[in-house]
């Protein structure tokens, strides 16, 4: 099979190569390096943790240890980009502690601590305590 071949067009596929159809704006990222993806994390984290605090005067702190597993957790596999970080901090966080403080029915100016985050089957785990005043 014979394919014309021009330098607007890729020999392999028969049209316009991809960077004609984009133009000249394209901007290269380079992959997320292990200091970078900690400092996407911490910078989520706290805008979880502002916005519960701001919206809901509930206040959210942890145990040194779960918010090192939680980082492990979420900066392990940086294949995902920024993106894969908040699916993991939606899914290890947000979401058992959505269903954590509904249990406990937490109320406005209520304080807790994460202990720990373990991993239940498919799903995440926290052990969280409500702080006393």
């Amino acid at each position: 099979m014979f394919l014309p071949t021009n330098s607007a067009e890729d020999p392999k596929i028969g049209r316009p190569e991809i960077l004609n159809r984009i133009g000249e704006n394209i901007v290269v990222f380079d992959f997320i390096r292990t200091e970078v993806a900690y400092q996407i994390f911490n910078g989520m984290l706290n805008n979880i943790l502002y916005k519960l605090t701001d919206s809901y005067s509930i206040n959210i702190n942890f145990s040194d240890r779960a918010q090192n597993k939680l980082g492990e957790i979420c900066c392990s596999d940086l294949s995902m980009g920024g993106r894969g970080i908040g699916n993991k901090l939606e899914n290890a966080f947000i979401n058992p502690l959505s269903r954590s403080l509904f249990d406990q029915q937490a109320q406005k100016d209520d304080s807790f601590i994460v202990n720990d985050i373990t991993k239940n089957g498919a799903a995440w785990d926290l052990t969280v305590q409500k702080k006393s005043i």
